[in-house]
C-alpha cells in the first residue's frame, strides 16, 4: 500500500508538472500573439523627433505640432551643472542625500524643443517628469529626471515641469538625470546618494504611447 501511495503521488506530482508546462506554453503564446500597445521608434542624437500626438504620461499634453532634438549627452557632477547652468537659487542642503557634488553622477541631454503649432494654438507641452534614461548595461538602473538641479536652469518651471514653448519658437534646456540609491539595506537612517554613472550606452525614452520614442546616447 504505501508503495502504491508513493507511485500515486509521483504521478500526480507528474501530472501537475505537465499541467504547469502547458499552461506556461500557453501563456507565452499568448502574450507573444497579442500586439503590443505601442509602436517603438528609435533616434540618434542631432535627430530631430517629431512628436504627432505621442505623450510621456497623459494625451492631455497635446504634442501634435512639437518636436525635440538632443544635441549632446554629456556625464557631469553636481558642482559641474550648478555653475554651467543654475539661473536662480542654489541646491538646498539635505541631511538624507550624502552625494558626492564632485563626481560624475549626471547624465545631462542638451534638448532642443520646437513648437510648430499655429501661433493661435498656445496648447501643448512636455511632460519632463515622464522621461527617463535608462543604461543598456545595467537596464534595473532606471535615471530620472534629476528635478531640483533642473529647476535651477530652468526657474520658470516653478516645479512643474511642464515644458511648453511659444508656437514658432524653440527653446534649449539642459536635461540633469540620475539615479539615487540607498545607503545599505536597510538603508543606514534613510540616507541615499547619486549613483556614479557607468560609461556606455543608454536609452532615452521621451514618450510611451500610442509610440515610444527612443534616443540612443553614448555617455
Amino acid at each position: 500500500m504505501r508503495g502504491l501511495r508513493v507511485r500515486r503521488g509521483r504521478r500526480l506530482m507528474a501530472l501537475a508538472m505537465a499541467a504547469l508546462v502547458a499552461f506556461v506554453a500557453i501563456r507565452f503564446y499568448e502574450v507573444n500573439r497579442t500586439p503590443s500597445p505601442y509602436r517603438v521608434e528609435l533616434h540618434g542624437v542631432g535627430e530631430p523627433v517629431r512628436l504627432e500626438g505621442a505623450f510621456a504620461e497623459y494625451a492631455t499634453e497635446n504634442t501634435e505640432g512639437l518636436s525635440f532634438t538632443v544635441r549632446s549627452a554629456s556625464p557631469m557632477s553636481v558642482n559641474e551643472y550648478i555653475e554651467r547652468y543654475a539661473r536662480d537659487g542654489s541646491l538646498q542642503d539635505d541631511p538624507l542625500d550624502v552625494s558626492d557634488y564632485d563626481a560624475k553622477t549626471l547624465a545631462v541631454l542638451e534638448i532642443v524643443i520646437r513648437n510648430d503649432k499655429s501661433l493661435q494654438d498656445e496648447r501643448g507641452y512636455l511632460d519632463s517628469l515622464g522621461w527617463s534614461l535608462i543604461p543598456d548595461a545595467r537596464k534595473e538602473r532606471w535615471l530620472r529626471v534629476d528635478s531640483e538641479l533642473f529647476n535651477l536652469s530652468v526657474p520658470q518651471l516653478k516645479g512643474a515641469f511642464q515644458l511648453s514653448v511659444r508656437p514658432g519658437t524653440e527653446y534649449t534646456v539642459h536635461v540633469p538625470f540620475s539615479a539615487m540609491v540607498l545607503n545599505g539595506f536597510p538603508a543606514k537612517n534613510g540616507t541615499g546618494h547619486r549613483a556614479v554613472l557607468d560609461a556606455g550606452t543608454y536609452a532615452f525614452i521621451a514618450t510611451n504611447l500610442p509610440v515610444r520614442h527612443v534616443v540612443q546616447v553614448s555617455l
